[in-house]
């Protein structure tokens, strides 16, 4: 099932309006990941959404799905951020 998700990502710079890093809508159906809950026994389900490199600072992140569906009523959601500090930046 495609999910579209729509992402913002703003940058908040002190005495300046928030600098958007990235604004756009992504189709999570390409990147399911599943598993099961070692202390419940029911299913869940995890999209990855967007892999972004972010410069150290504060951001405002928004995150809301496109399409109304019935199939996600009263299902419980949040958004994970992983952040990988052994990294460096993209291109560099």
């Amino acid at each position: 099932m495609i999910v579209p998700v729509h992402l913002k990502v703003l940058r908040v710079v002190a005495g300046a309006n928030p600098e958007p890093i990235f604004d756009g809508t992504v189709e999570t159906q390409s990147h399911p990941v599943h598993g099961f809950s070692e202390k419940r026994f029911h299913g869940n389900y995890r999209r990855m959404i967007a892999v972004i490199a972010l410069e150290p600072g504060l951001y405002r992140l928004q995150v809301h799905t496109i399409k109304e569906g019935l199939e996600f009523a009263g299902t419980p959601s949040h958004v994970n951020i992983e952040w990988h500090s052994n990294t460096g930046p993209l291109g560099k």
